[in-house]
């Protein structure tokens, strides 16, 4: 229970006192561990649970649950690099859309743009009947692309994000990333007056949204490089 962190590791420490043999019960136990170490503060402990259970798991789901833990872990102690390199094991042992797709969005996390991009662009190619996947990986790319100032690549990746949002509620949190991100493009690709509609076009949709602040101090600097 997580709620009884102390006596669920004891009841797992008897169990591995057992000596299970390998295979998907005992990795996934060694999952379970990791989790009750890492509610304990024990992260290097718990890192060397997840480690375990990835090298032993068989099972398809087994081996995601001890690697996105492991790699979650990983990135909470900053270890980035360990967490690349690892995101590349991952990725060769569980080559999934589901897997491109947890890497692009925890690796966007981590500031690692030109990984987010090698491991969206498959999740993309992947996700082929999974449209929200699809726009997720799609949106990380952009966000990639931009990061590394690739703004017609982000671009591309923007009307592609929107056809597949096209038909979501307005209210729905990416419709409106999309709209702003929009703005963001036009401004860093230099265009003052595209850039301008829509960060106006963004402030008529959600005058009280998540980047209102932003859209107006950005209008304002427009205003100003402008003479106004």
């Amino acid at each position: 229970r997580a709620d009884l962190p102390d006596e669920a590791k004891s009841r797992l420490d008897k169990l591995f006192a057992l000596n299970p043999p390998p295979g998907q019960f005992r990795s996934a136990a060694a999952v379970l561990l990791g989790d009750v170490l890492a509610k304990l503060g024990k992260a290097d402990a718990a890192v060397k649970q997840y480690r375990k259970a990835a090298a032993e798991a068989e099972d398809s789901d087994v081996i995601y649950l001890a690697y996105t833990h492991l790699i979650e872990s990983l990135l909470k102690k900053k270890n980035d690099p360990e967490a690349v390199v690892v995101a590349d094991e991952f990725a060769g042992r569980l080559p999934e859309g589901r897997t491109f797709l947890f890497l692009a969005e925890f690796l966007s996390g981590a500031k690692r743009p030109q990984e987010v991009l090698k491991y969206a662009d498959q999740a993309a190619r992947l996700l082929v009947t999974d449209e929200t996947g699809q726009a997720k990986a799609v949106y990380y790319g952009m966000a990639a692309n931009y990061e590394t100032k690739q703004y017609a690549a982000a671009a591309d990746s923007l009307k592609r994000l929107t056809r597949y949002i096209r038909n979501r509620d307005p209210k729905d949190p990416m419709v409106e990333e999309a709209v702003f991100w929009d703005c963001r493009i036009n401004q860093s690709e230099k265009d003052a007056a595209g850039a301008r509609k829509a960060y106006q076009s963004y402030l008529e949709r959600y005058p009280a949204g998540k980047y209102a602040p932003d859209a107006r101090f950005n209008l304002g600097l427009l205003a100003f490089d402008a003479g106004e």
